[in-house]
């Protein structure tokens, strides 16, 4: 018993798995489903005050610049850029958690593991580094 200040019983690695137990869910429920659905909740409204201040920035800019028109496209790109860092790859790690279906937990796994890999895609290689890279290699 870990948690002794609730009346729900927490026990973590009971000797077959290594996961919260105990409570029948509740245990899962406190410890791993309110804190996660907290921050992915605080992560959405950050996600969209930035989307919104972002969108702001560009009519501004296109104000500034006598209507030219923009890529919508580059809004979508900028907005799913700043989903991976955000970490919406645990939206996935939540639906995994009460549903225990192994192929969720794979693919939650998987995504969630190669998240430097897609931070590293979105950031770092620019139109710069490709034509560099197209230079070099063709």
């Amino acid at each position: 018993m870990i948690c002794h200040f609730t009346s729900v019983p927490l026990e973590y690695a009971d000797g077959s798995i290594c996961w919260i137990s105990g409570g029948q869910g509740l245990a899962n429920l406190f410890a791993f489903g309110l804190p996660v659905s907290v921050c992915l909740v605080i992560n959405v409204v950050f996600f969209v005050i930035t989307v919104v201040h972002l969108y702001q920035a560009r009519l501004k800019s296109r104000e500034l610049q006598n209507n030219v028109s923009a890529d919508d496209w580059e809004q979508v790109t900028i907005s799913a850029k700043i989903s991976s860092i955000i970490g919406f790859t645990w939206a996935l790690g939540y639906v995994a958690g009460f549903t225990n279906v192994a192929a969720v937990w794979w693919i939650f796994i998987i995504i969630n593991s190669m998240q430097g890999v897609f931070i590293f895609l979105a950031f770092g290689i620019n139109s710069r580094i490709r034509s560099l890279l197209r230079d070099k290699f063709g």
